[in-house]
Order: structure tokens, then C-alpha cells, then sequence
């Protein structure tokens, strides 16, 4: 889309920690319907999936206020996000000393339902160890 992609400069703690139903500004998530754009801060999936928008659309100060550098770092690859974001937010991460996981999941992040085959597609983490 040739938007830069804007990052805080040094290491930073989330301003923002939701607790249950949230949704983020219209700047971030002005897709979909009023009722799509509301996330559960309990359900880890959510959490994850409002990160997208914030890492694609979002400023450095939203990504601050928004963003838990070790949440992001831990579960890069299924952010749904293209493939030159995460790379560039993996090399960002590391280069402020986060441990990020192996970036090349993004590309093929595969989910197993309960009793179906796998689908090439970036997923909610299923049985993944919440912070």
C-alpha cells in the first residue's frame, strides 16, 4: 500500500491494557460493521486480531499506547498483516532486544479445527499460553 510503517524508537509498556469489550478508535478499524469492531479483552483471539489494525494503520504513539512489545514479538506470525510488515516489525523487535518468534510462520500459519484439515490461513492461536 506504500504507507510507512511507524514504530516507537526504544523499548515501551502498553499505556492501554482493555479489560472487557473494547474497540479502537475509527482511525485504526473503520472496516466492517459498528458490532464487528468490538473486541473481548478476555478472549486472547481478539486481543491478537485488534493488534492488526494498530500495526497496519496505527502511528508510533498508538502502537505505544496500544501494543505489548512481547505480546507482538511472541505472536508475530499470526498477525494479519502482509508479510513486509511482520519482517520489518520482526527485525524492529529484535533490533530493541525482544525475543520474537521465527518469522517464516507467517507465510504459512496453518490452524487444525477441531477435526478438519489444516487451512492456509493466519489464525487465532487454539491452546496458545495467554500472558
Amino acid at each position: 500500500m506504500g504507507r510507512y510503517i511507524t514504530a516507537p524508537v526504544e523499548r515501551w509498556r502498553p499505556v492501554f491494557s482493555p479489560r472487557g469489550r473494547f474497540r479502537l478508535g475509527i482511525h485504526l478499524n473503520w472496516s466492517g460493521s459498528a458490532s464487528a469492531r468490538w473486541f473481548d479483552a478476555e478472549d486472547a483471539g481478539d486481543v491478537l486480531e485488534s493488534y492488526s489494525p494498530v500495526l497496519t494503520n496505527g502511528t508510533a504513539a498508538d502502537v505505544r499506547t496500544r501494543v505489548d512489545p512481547e505480546v507482538l514479538a511472541r505472536f508475530l506470525p499470526l498477525f494479519r498483516i502482509s508479510n513486509q510488515r511482520r519482517t520489518a516489525w520482526a527485525a524492529h523487535l529484535k533490533s530493541l532486544g525482544y525475543a520474537t518468534e521465527d518469522t517464516a510462520l507467517g507465510t504459512s500459519c496453518r490452524c487444525l479445527a477441531a477435526g478438519s484439515a489444516p487451512q492456509r490461513s493466519c489464525c487465532r492461536p487454539r491452546g496458545a499460553a495467554w500472558p
